[in-house]
């Protein structure tokens, strides 16, 4: 640094809770170090930067103190004062990282009661050693604060007083809004007259009723609505806490510490057995899936009695779209396929039509018979693509194999035909369409290829077609091939150096995809020619994803 050039100077102060006094303590802190940085003529003041009412173990939330620091990365300072370590961070880890990362930087951090320069050599060790200390004492006053609390929740006295929807807080007691009540009373009633939560909110929002924020009551408001048990009249103390005093990150009560019940605390709304045959529809609806019964209320006949065999959850039932138009397709699809965001399971889809033939077949029956089947069925384990065990309430297994024809028998040699005149009168004039879309048939299912266009590693994007009989519930055991491989194996077969499309178009008919490895060219003359190749690594099928085992201990509510 050259002689001429002026230090630029900053300081940090900070209390962590904002009274008078503590207002009063800052500005004297901040006067402080602003005369203390003018009097030095070899410093000049970059800024005083402050965090009023904020705890030392938040980094995140302290807004002077980030901006401290991004200036600092920008180069706009060259050393920090600071009262104390505890006032810089109250986290030993947090406040070494810091130090180091400004150590880097070539800024110099000076703590003023403990007389430490981050930069000397002695610095860091000392500063290991009193934020140590800081930080025992932060987790010791953490301590004394929850025994307080704790005493508190044993004598029936909550520690908030956190605003819900039909009441408010009078006198520090929960008063009824009667207006509010009214919508409360509404929710629960809708849920057990057989309403979603997705129903009462499009209808308390159509009608301008909005949470105590003003905003539009969400779906998980209503869910949240539904379990609050301080509608019963009832408080339930210590439904979360605070998991350290360094993170303060708030989580659900599972069990970890005690919960304190207290009765009769205020004016209820739901009584309590409204509030019980709501706890339990909701438990009831939670194991059976989203879509467990009809809408007359009754179970389907495969309801809980489907259990994927990949990751144990039940199937439940969906109406799928089918080519006849107006009209559904009954399928059973896993719960566990929506399960988590990224990792789902790959458990086959169940036409209903296959589990009530299987189901007769094991029953020995010429049709399926609820009757029948709910006196000798306990359970159907769906194993592997297309085996059902049948668990029967004799003590009897019986495994049974069904297909998955639906997609296969929809394309009646009517459809194809017609399907195959449209394509050909009118060819496709889609984005992304050539002339071999729709002229590449798959022999084994019937179906078209598709031209798909995906990345692939260290090959870069890389355009395929895929038979439309893999994946979505289809069986077909065909594979797919890149459209450069594909077109290789046509100029060879047709004589040519390149494939182009008037080659295509004025020889060839359409393109019949056989088992793996082999095709037949169907030319324009009836003439056909055989064809075999070799699959590329990236045209293998790959193996499907299997998710882990989910855990079997599921921790239980306690009575309270």
């Amino acid at each position: 640094m050259e002689n001429n050039k002026k230090l630029r100077v900053a300081a940090y102060v900070r209390v962590s809770e904002e009274t008078k006094e503590t207002q009063h303590s800052l500005q004297a802190q901040e006067e402080f170090y602003r005369r203390q940085i003018h009097e030095k003529v070899e410093w000049e003041l970059a800024e005083i930067y402050k965090d009023n009412g904020i705890s030392g173990t938040d980094i995140k939330r302290r807004e002077g103190f980030v901006r401290l620091i991004s200036d600092c990365k920008a180069g706009k300072i060259d050393l920090i004062l600071v009262k104390s370590v505890s006032r810089f961070a109250r986290n030993t880890l947090d406040l070494l990282r810091i130090v180091r990362y400004l150590k880097q930087l070539g800024v110099s951090v000076r703590f003023e009661e403990q007389n430490i320069d981050s930069l000397t050599e002695e610095g860091e060790l000392m500063l290991t050693l009193i934020a140590s200390v800081a930080q025992a004492e932060s987790e010791s006053i953490s301590e004394n604060i929850k025994w307080a609390i704790h005493k508190a929740f044993q004598n029936g006295i909550g520690n908030t007083r956190r605003r819900t929807l039909g009441y408010h807080w009078v006198d520090g007691k929960l008063t009824v809004i009667p207006e509010e009540a009214e919508v409360v009373k509404r929710i629960f009633t809708n849920f057990l007259a057989g309403g979603s939560h997705t129903k009462t909110a499009e209808e308390l929002t159509g009608e301008g009723i909005t949470s105590i924020n003003g905003k539009p009551i969400s779906v998980s408001a209503i869910g949240n609505i539904l379990r609050n048990i301080t509608y019963t009249g009832n408080t339930l103390l210590q439904k979360t806490f605070i998991q350290d005093p360094i993170s303060k990150k708030k989580v659900m009560n599972t069990g970890e510490l005690p919960q304190y019940f207290v009765q009769d605390t205020h004016e209820a709304i739901i009584d309590m057995d409204t509030f019980e045959q709501v706890q339990e529809k909701l438990a009831r609806n939670k194991e059976m899936g989203r879509f467990p019964y009809n809408h007359t209320g009754k179970k389907y006949p495969f309801t809980m009695k489907v259990i994927c065999g990949c990751c144990g959850r039940h199937y439940t039932r969906q109406l799928w779209n089918t080519s006849e138009k107006g009209k559904k397709r009954p399928t059973w699809v896993c719960t566990g396929k929506k399960a988590e965001k990224y990792r789902r399971c790959d458990s086959k889809n169940i036409p209903e039509a296959k589990l009530m033939e299987a189901s007769a077949k094991v029953l020995g029956i010429s049709e399926f018979d609820e009757d029948i089947f709910f006196d000798k069925v306990e359970s159907i384990t769906v194993q592997g693509t297309h085996e059902l065990l049948f668990c029967l309430k004799d003590g009897a297994e019986v495994t049974q194999h069904w297909e998955h024809t639906a997609q296969k028998a929809s394309w009646t040699p009517e459809r194809k035909a017609r399907h195959a005149a449209n394509r050909t009168a009118s060819p496709a004039k889609t984005k992304g369409a050539s002339c071999m879309t729709g002229r590449i048939r798959c022999e084994l299912c019937g179906m078209n290829y598709n031209k798909q266009t995906r990345k692939v590693a260290r090959a870069g994007m890389v355009t395929f077609w895929k038979c439309r009989g893999i994946g979505n519930g289809g069986s077909c055991a065909s594979e797919q091939i890149t459209h450069d491989h594909l077109n290789s194996i046509l100029a060879e077969a047709l004589g040519v150096a390149q494939m182009t499309d008037e080659i295509f178009t004025g020889q060839i008919d359409h393109i019949g995809m056989c088992e793996p490895g082999k095709l037949i060219i169907y030319k324009k003359n009836d003439g056909t020619i055989p064809g075999s190749y070799e699959l590329l690594p990236m045209e293998k099928r790959q193996k499907p994803y299997r998710p882990r085992n989910r855990k079997g201990n599921v921790r239980s509510q306690g009575d309270t």
